[in-house]
């Protein structure tokens, strides 16, 4: 790809992403390149966030509740909620300490208090089904149900 004014962006990035000027490597000439910017505040700058796919308007490209640095480090991707297509969210099973880059992780949840067998961490407000292909998918909304136990 184009990089027109060579800091290290490609031109697209910089246009359809970053929203940076392709003709200057210090867009709001702040002395710090396009490149090394974190407009979003994750930890990644432009360029981490180019080459791993994802927003640098948007600390959490995927909207799973890791954010991007965070996915970066354990290996999950920017730009999908469930790496591994198993139909648990990242986030869920960072939660219960699974591997999300593995098709064959899956969380045991006792169904009548929603608690997982091998985790300290209690699901409120929303509950895991069990589906007939044999994966794990949310059956309703997730959005702060995680407490750890007293």
């Amino acid at each position: 790809d184009r990089d027109s004014d060579k800091d290290g962006l490609s031109d697209g990035f910089e246009i359809y992403y970053s929203f940076t000027n392709v003709f200057n490597a210090d867009s709001d000439k702040n002395g710090v390149s396009d490149a090394l910017e974190d407009f979003d505040g994750d930890g990644l700058n432009n360029t981490d966030e180019q080459i791993h796919s994802g927003s640098p308007r948007n600390a959490d490209t995927d909207g799973d509740k890791l954010p991007d640095a965070d996915e970066v480090t354990f290996g999950t991707a920017l730009n999908d909620s469930d790496t591994n297509d198993d139909g648990v969210s990242d986030f869920i099973e960072f939660a219960y300490g699974l591997n999300s880059a593995d098709n064959n992780a899956n969380v045991a949840i006792n169904y009548q208090t929603k608690e997982a067998f091998s985790s300290d961490v209690v699901l409120c407000n929303a509950f895991l089904t069990h589906s007939l292909n044999n994966r794990w998918r949310k059956a309703s909304p997730f959005a702060n149900c995680l407490r750890r136990r007293c």
